[in-house]
């Protein structure tokens, strides 16, 4: 907010070169210096009332300091002052490329540019002058604006990026909690508009603790990598798979009973085929419920995932390597 009030005091030297020498502007430009002055007053007040820019108000301040530069130049006596005021517009564009979106930030360089163009023709003492100029003024605007746009694209990769990366667990590369939150919400949203049920699958390594006793911790992490590999291939493309804990996965998936008992059972089947040599089977609890768009949030998740869990050990408690479902009512 600072930088954007002070932007607007650029124009105060012209202003002051009109009080103090008169001659340095056209005669009878005074009208046109005061309307100036407005302009600047008028977007400083803008900028230190409105903290948060809408369209509008960005784009009148936009207008306004536009005026005002091609004015302040086209009213000073001196080509070579006329043309450094000039310059001031790439202070326009910059700051319309850091809060639009590069279209419009070419559209205004574009503005700007013409405006250029046509002051310098108006102003200038000889066509190479002229041309040089113009040239001069389009680097001015272009690259500082071009900058800022590809500074933004990178920053936004950047954030991206790294919320992506915070999404995820760093020992299998499923979703975590936050990330799995974040699905739910996609999943929940598309099944509650058709009302279709919701299922969460929690699937838990059996005997996990002994393994890992018995071989070590770095081939248990091997263990659990090569696991979640496998949920995440054998699981529905359109599942969301997280791995919230320990040997603990969950998978979500826009589905009824029987698809997501049967969903379940793949999955176990799967691991038992594929973790063979190692003997490991998994206890899997599949709890399906209808989903409204008042439920779509962390609590439903939790309480969804809450009930698979107490399934899966009614599994667990079965003798485990088995499936244990349940749907409305349980």
């Amino acid at each position: 907010m600072f930088v954007r009030a002070l932007t607007n005091l650029l124009l105060l030297p012209v202003i002051v070169v009109a009080c103090v020498t008169p001659g340095a502007i056209r005669p009878g430009s005074y009208p046109v210096v005061a309307a100036i002055a407005v302009c600047a007053c008028t977007n400083v007040a803008l900028v230190l009332r409105f903290r948060e820019f809408d369209t509008r108000v960005y784009g009148l301040i936009a207008v306004l300091g536009t005026a005002a530069i091609t004015a302040s130049s086209l009213v000073l006596t001196d080509p070579a002052a006329a043309q450094v005021v000039l310059g001031i517009l790439a202070v326009v564009t910059t700051n319309v490329a850091v809060s639009f979106s590069p279209r419009v930030a070419a559209i205004t360089v574009a503005i700007c540019l013409a405006i250029g163009i046509v002051v310098t023709t108006v102003r200038a003492q000889s066509f190479v002058t002229g041309a040089m100029t113009i040239w001069v003024f389009a680097i001015i605007l272009a690259v500082p604006t071009a900058t800022v746009v590809r500074l933004r694209q990178l920053l936004s990769s950047a954030v991206e990026s790294a919320e992506y990366r915070a999404s995820l667990d760093p020992l299998t590369g499923l979703l975590n909690r936050r990330g799995l939150l974040t699905e739910f919400t996609a999943i929940a949203s598309r099944a509650a508009a058709a009302g279709r049920t919701i299922a969460a699958l929690v699937i838990d390594v059996d005997h996990f603790k002994d393994f890992n006793d018995r071989e070590g911790h770095a081939a248990g992490d091997i263990l659990l990598r090569r696991l979640a590999d496998t949920v995440k291939v054998t699981a529905s493309d359109s599942a969301a798979v997280a791995r919230i804990g320990g040997e603990e996965f969950v998978v979500i998936l826009d589905a009824d009973l029987v698809t997501a008992e049967g969903e379940a059972e793949r999955i176990r089947r799967t691991i038992q085929t594929v973790s063979n040599h190692e003997g490991l089977t998994v206890s899997i609890g599949v709890m399906v419920s209808a989903v409204n768009s008042d439920d779509v949030h962390g609590a439903t998740l939790y309480r969804l995932i809450d009930l698979a869990d107490r399934l899966m050990y009614r599994a667990k408690n079965a003798g485990r390597n088995t499936v244990v479902a349940a749907g409305a009512g349980f």
